[in-house]
């Protein structure tokens, strides 16, 4: 909000009206509260007041969605006109109803048109989902011909995106000569600098020579990937140009361009409706002055999204914009398609098309990669393939890890914020990105970033509990309890919810409420009977438990009540049970458990996993005297960190005691190598 701006409350009172009103509000420094005075005035036209009260209530409930019964309710008791009341003239005792369309269009033309924008448009919950086929970077060398054939794509989409350039090279020339043909034919040599060589221009049966210089002179300049090896890569594309328009005849504006844009809306609604082109729509629209702002075009591209469902419909009606020669129409179209995708599966649709074939050759950038000596040559590594793949999420992570390493904060906190308005970052990507902006010392920008998953995909579980689990990692619980309880409406009864709303309770200091519901999962499953969450979380809330117990600032009083609670929850006669936490939503690990003699010697995964909560747990018998915890992450490129998870022994200690906790903490190195703790005579050692 700028400064001076005024601020609008509408609000009720009952009973006694307040002396003054707090303010609350936040900026650069901080939380700030004001109390300032109440002047009552007193209202000329009372009536008018309950009216200006009664619309502003029902536009809030329309805004959100509220309930259709209750702002008819108010709309009856005051009076107002809305798509669910009718005023009756005359001596007739009835109302013959129309479509629901049909009276938002009647409502358009008076100050009630704000139903339209409500209710003209639906209601987007959008999808994240990752871009890249992987999260790291293995796969084979697949050699030179494919590095070849990504930056051959590369410099294609170049040349693409230079249409609009194109275009004023071959306008220029045919307002002298209209019959210059639409299509060029273009060839060229890129070397492994990204400079390009012999490139060659024709327009085909209707040549223009004029139009070919020029059109060499943009192709010349524009920037090519390089590949940094001694070869020449041939890139040949065709490009067909949007129809010049060489009419110089006046518009004639229809009588529609004079309405007002709700009731214009209505209009183009029911044109839409009657499955006519959406392109001649739109074009005979633009042509009759119907669309003469963009506020125009932007709300008849609304409802063009409203009708068109399909996100690869969308894109075809994007490519339809783009030949006609309406590139902003047609990059609006394209981003909603994305942001606006109902599900992963459509948005890695949407991303296939509008992606084309970009990937990364990973063989030839790792190796690349391993054989720059430091941060400033693996920093020139991933720009030079992030020319070839410039959406790829691996190499936007791996630069942003590489600028705060060697750290540039301003290009990093830069590039955090190109990234973040790209609607092709991912889910993780953006809350790597968050992470990376709270390191460099901007926490508020970095809970923005944060918000920004709740904001693109309200409506996707995965999207919840993925944000609360970041947030909780960060040490924000109480942020990551709402981003729970939002996901418990979504996913009401599920284990993992449970868990994860446990464990952000225990990490605000609200044990009691955190053990309650780590019981209720243990004992139930969840809604679908989830045994392994459910053993799981009673460990858990064991190990919680423990911590808590051990701590010199509890009471005498509070300790005999936790050891009551553990007592309650069920445990493993003999043994011990090993759990092991990680950051939650980050990269999985692997947990392998060596056990027995030595001449025979059992090595086997834990036996409860739930990754993306973060918790590993595993059981040994009576017997075993001798084990061995191996842990190991993926191995991850250079400049990654380690990755630090705590180990706990949870200790039976006979009839009538609760287990006895033992923790530890290790780093488990960033190249894959793996870390073994050994368990003997009740301890953990390294190695």
């Amino acid at each position: 909000m700028l400064a001076g701006s005024t601020v609008t409350a509408v609000g009720r009172v009952r009973g006694r009206t307040p002396d003054s009103v707090v303010l609350r509000y936040r900026d650069e420094r901080g939380v700030h509260e004001e109390r300032r005075p109440i002047v009552a005035l007193e209202t000329i036209d009372e009536p008018d007041v309950m009216r200006r009260w009664a619309t502003s209530r029902i536009d809030e409930i329309a805004l959100k969605s509220g309930s259709r019964e209750t702002a008819a309710d108010i709309a009856l008791r005051s009076g107002i006109l809305t798509p669910w009341t009718g005023f009756v003239a005359d001596a007739l005792q009835s109302y013959v109803a129309t479509s629901f369309g049909s009276r938002i269009l009647d409502l358009g033309a008076g100050p009630e048109g704000g139903f339209g924008a409500v209710f003209g448009t639906a209601r987007a919950n959008g999808a994240l989902a990752s871009t890249t086929q992987g999260a790291d970077f293995s796969g084979p060398d697949e050699g030179d011909e494919a590095l070849k054939a990504q930056i051959a794509l590369a410099a294609a989409r170049a040349i693409l995106d230079s249409a609009p350039e194109l275009r004023a090279c071959r306008d220029s020339r045919a307002a002298l000569r209209p019959d210059v043909s639409d299509e060029l034919y273009i060839s060229l040599q890129i070397d492994g600098r990204g400079v390009p060589k012999d490139v060659r221009v024709s327009g085909g049966v209707n040549d223009d020579e004029a139009i070919d210089r020029c059109v060499k002179i943009v192709i010349e300049a524009l920037t090519y990937p390089a590949s940094d090896r001694s070869i020449a890569i041939e890139v040949r594309q065709n490009l067909k140009l949007s129809p010049f328009r060489t009419s110089l005849k006046g518009r004639t504006c229809s009588s529609i361009s004079t309405l007002p844009l709700p009731s214009r809306r209505g209009v183009w609604r029911e044109r839409l409706a009657s499955g006519l082109p959406v392109i001649s729509v739109y074009l005979g629209a633009k042509q009759a002055c119907e669309l003469p702002t963009w506020t125009d075009q932007r709300t008849f591209l609304e409802l063009v999204l409203d009708m068109v469902t399909d996100g690869g419909q969308r894109i075809n009606v994007a490519l339809g914009l783009e030949q006609a020669g309406e590139l902003n129409a047609a990059t609006l179209i394209r981003r909603e398609a994305l942001r606006r995708a109902a599900s992963p599966e459509e948005l890695r649709r949407v991303e296939r098309a509008l992606l084309a074939g970009e990937r990364l050759p990973v063989g030839a950038f790792r190796k690349q990669y391993t054989a720059a000596s430091d941060d400033a040559g693996r920093m020139a590594v991933v720009r030079r393939f992030l020319a070839i793949a410039p959406h790829d999420a691996r190499l936007r992570r791996t630069l942003l890890l590489l600028l705060e390493a060697m750290g540039k904060k301003d290009e990093l906190l830069e590039q955090a914020r190109v990234y973040r308005q790209d609607p092709f970052t991912d889910g993780v990507l953006l809350a790597d990105i968050a992470a990376s902006v709270r390191r460099a010392g901007d926490e508020l920008e970095a809970r923005r970033a944060y918000g920004e998953l709740a904001e693109r995909a309200p409506g996707d579980p995965w999207v919840r509990a993925f944000l609360g689990d970041r947030l909780r990692n960060e040490g924000w619980f109480d942020d990551a309890t709402l981003a729970y309880e939002a996901l418990e409406e979504l996913l009401p009864g599920d284990a993992g919810t449970g868990t994860r709303l446990a464990l952000a309770h225990a990490g605000a200091g609200r044990l009691d409420v955190a053990q309650r519901m780590l019981a209720r999962v243990t004992q139930t499953g969840g809604r679908t009977g989830d045994t392994q969450l459910g053993e799981l979380s009673g460990y858990v809330a064991h190990a919680l438990l423990a911590q808590a117990r051990a701590s010199e600032k509890v009471s005498a009083a509070d300790r005999e009540r936790l050891t009551r609670t553990a007592l309650s929850l069920p445990f493993s006669e003999s043994g011990v049970v090993f759990l092991v936490r990680t950051p939650a939503g980050s990269v999985p690990v692997e947990a392998m458990l060596v056990r027995g003699p030595k001449e025979a010697r059992e090595e086997r995964a834990v036996e409860l996993a739930s990754p993306s909560i973060g918790i590993y747990a595993a059981r040994t018998g009576a017997a075993d005297r001798d084990v061995v915890l191996r842990l190991r992450r993926p191995e991850v490129l250079p400049p990654a960190q380690p990755l630090r998870v705590q180990v706990d022994g949870l200790v039976d200690e006979g009839p009538g005691k609760p287990p006895r906790l033992v923790s530890t903490e290790v780093d488990l190195p960033p190249t894959g190598k793996p870390v073994e703790l050994r368990w003997s005579e009740n301890a953990f050692t390294k190695g």
